[in-house]
């Protein structure tokens, strides 16, 4: 109930209020936090009470993904943003920052897979590799490409990255 109360509210202090994330540059944190750790902490509390490590690594992974969309759409439209004070990381930082943000978030659920590596899920580490070449793409995609219209493109493959990786994982943790 707490976690639902709490999303609710953060979601119209997203946009709405009296301090809006979205404006404040808070937005890429948001996402993290409420699509993904809290979404798979709180998934995981309600089916075994406990809060679990392995809970907090896969949220922050889905989390980095699920963030992966909102920094390519903070960047499509930093222009237009920084002319009405909404003050994105791609507003505050500028492209160069936005970039190398969107690489990390790409790239950094897979380098969390170490931790399924050594703590024994082997397969849903290795499953989830095969989304990797997308990561690639999106990378290349936004470092060879001005803000524009055409970033529509890189947030459905950003999208696909985000439902392809979860999906391995899932996958390989079925198995």
């Amino acid at each position: 109930m707490a976690i639902g109360i709490a999303s609710v509210l953060m979601g119209y202090s997203y946009t709405a209020g009296p301090f809006p994330l979205a404006y404040l540059g808070l937005g890429d944190l948001f996402v993290i936090l409420f699509f993904g750790l809290l979404a798979v902490m709180g998934i995981v509390f309600l089916n075994t009470g406990e809060w679990m490590q392995e809970a907090f690594v896969l949220g922050l992974q889905i989390g980095f993904h699920a963030t992966v969309l909102i920094a390519i759409n903070n960047l499509r439209d930093h222009s237009g943003d920084a002319l009405v004070n909404k003050k994105t990381l791609a507003v505050r930082f500028g492209v160069k920052f936005s970039r190398y943000e969107i690489a990390t978030l790409c790239f950094l659920p897979f380098v969390l897979n170490l931790y399924w590596w050594f703590e024994g899920y082997k397969i849903p580490a290795m499953l989830s590799m095969f989304a990797l070449p997308l990561a690639f793409k999106i990378t290349k995609n936004v470092f060879g490409t001005e803000p524009s219209p055409a970033y529509n493109k890189f947030l459905g493959q950003a999208a696909g990255l985000h439902l392809v990786f979860g999906l391995l994982l899932a996958i390989g943790f079925a198995f």
